[in-house]
């Protein structure tokens, strides 16, 4: 089953309330990399698939989560983020489907 590209639809979920060159900064890629990914006008290519990782290990997401929208068996239903010394964490609290 063929799986639609949603990129930057959790890109404008995930970058709400964010600078976009602020966080191209953070992860080391171009802004006009992201500005496009974010906007719809490219897709990801085998290139800059190693930005992708590092972008959505950036927003603790997994790459099926940030191409595809795939949340899996798992429901985020807490999180906050805090910088330590300069680094950003986000911390997941995470409700896996299908369990009581």
């Amino acid at each position: 089953m063929k799986k639609d590209i949603r990129l930057a639809q959790v890109l404008k979920r995930e970058l709400k309330g964010k600078v976009l060159s602020r966080v191209a900064r953070e992860v080391g890629m171009s802004i006009s990399l992201l500005h496009d990914w974010y906007s719809s006008a490219r897709k990801p290519s085998a290139k800059n698939l190693w930005q992708l990782k590092v972008l959505a290990d950036h927003l603790g997401l997994t790459l099926d989560e940030i191409l595809f929208d795939d949340q899996g068996t798992k429901q985020v239903i807490s999180s906050t983020t805090f910088l330590d010394r300069g680094i950003q964490y986000r911390v997941n609290i995470e409700k896996m489907k299908g369990r009581e």
